[in-house]
């Protein structure tokens, strides 16, 4: 399995069926998880099951192809993602 220590993997549609594994593969990987789903529950539950299983990650709700919604989440990921190592 490939090492993704201190690396940001954003990951779309990681709300449902692969989406969410994939997510979690990457975690298991130590990546750092960004999930993004058009279902902000959906993303919120994949995240908070990547925490209990002691890995990192932060859940948005969007449209993927909406280009600001994007941008503010690129912006937050800076902001909020500081504390982790790039």
């Amino acid at each position: 399995m490939f090492s993704f220590s201190d690396q940001v993997v954003v990951v779309t549609g990681a709300g449902q069926e692969i989406g969410t594994e994939v997510a979690k593969e990457f975690a298991q990987a130590d990546g750092k998880v960004v999930i993004i789903d058009f279902n902000g529950e959906t993303a919120e539950a994949t995240a908070q099951e990547i925490k209990v299983n002691g890995g990192e990650a932060l859940a948005y709700q969007a449209d993927v192809s909406d280009y600001e919604r994007a941008q503010e989440i690129i912006a937050d990921v800076v902001e909020n993602g500081a504390k982790w190592t790039y």
